[in-house]
């Protein structure tokens, strides 16, 4: 069984860097990172020019993205070990931390 650390350490690798919630629908850009997939759609609408990544600013020729089944999978497995008070808590932290 993963200590609490590692858990803790997995959930914050599960969670999206523009809503800090565990992804919902992730996919990933062409630089790798990964978004949900309505955040970074509701990012790349409130951006003028080329579409970028929120976290390193590479710059993509157009706005696509690819789902991410593992990683949907990994989340789902989370949640599913998780109590709704725990998922709260860590986002809640992580958003200020």
């Amino acid at each position: 069984m993963a200590s609490g650390r590692s858990q803790t350490s997995l959930r914050e690798d599960l969670t999206c860097a523009i809503c800090f919630e565990l992804f919902r629908e992730p996919v990933m850009l062409g630089c790798m990172h990964h978004f949900c997939r309505r955040c970074i759609e509701a990012y790349w609408r409130s951006v003028r020019g080329p579409a970028s990544c929120p976290q390193c600013r590479q710059e993509f020729p157009n706005r696509s993205f690819q789902t991410n089944y593992l990683v949907a999978g990994v989340v789902e497995k989370v949640r599913a070990g998780s109590t709704p008070a725990s998922i709260r808590h860590l986002e809640v932290s992580f958003c200020y931390s």
